[in-house]
């Protein structure tokens, strides 16, 4: 019966911790979208946009806060979420997928500092 319990219970933090990587994957691409849309399309500004940095920003915080190991993984994630993130970006919007960087243009600091918003881009 224990062993049963304790194979129920590891199977559940398994799950658990796939659980938390789906949502930090989840929040950082949405985050580096809202980014990108930020510096590239400055004349769609707006409460929207912000309102939608602020609030990936604090559940990314709040992620990272309750499981300080995620942070290693959104490291070594960063670059293939921003590669998602351009994707998205390019198939929802009419700019092409080459007018924004190859790679992510954002730090992580960058990228949770809440005071930190993209310049415009464009000429």
């Amino acid at each position: 019966m224990i062993k049963a319990d304790v194979e129920n219970l590891a199977e559940e933090l398994e799950d658990m911790g796939k659980r938390e990587k789906r949502a930090l994957r989840s929040r950082t691409v949405v985050l580096l979208a809202q980014l990108l849309r930020y510096a590239y399309q400055p004349e769609r500004r707006g409460p929207r946009r912000t309102g939608t940095i602020r609030e990936q920003r604090k559940q990314l915080d709040a992620l990272l806060r309750d499981s300080p190991s995620l942070k290693l993984r959104l490291i070594d994630d960063l670059e293939d979420s921003y590669i998602s993130a351009r994707l998205l970006v390019a198939g929802e919007t009419d700019m092409p997928e080459q007018a924004v960087p190859s790679s992510c243009p954002y730090t992580l600091e960058e990228l949770i500092d809440e005071h930190y918003w993209p310049q415009s881009t464009m000429a």
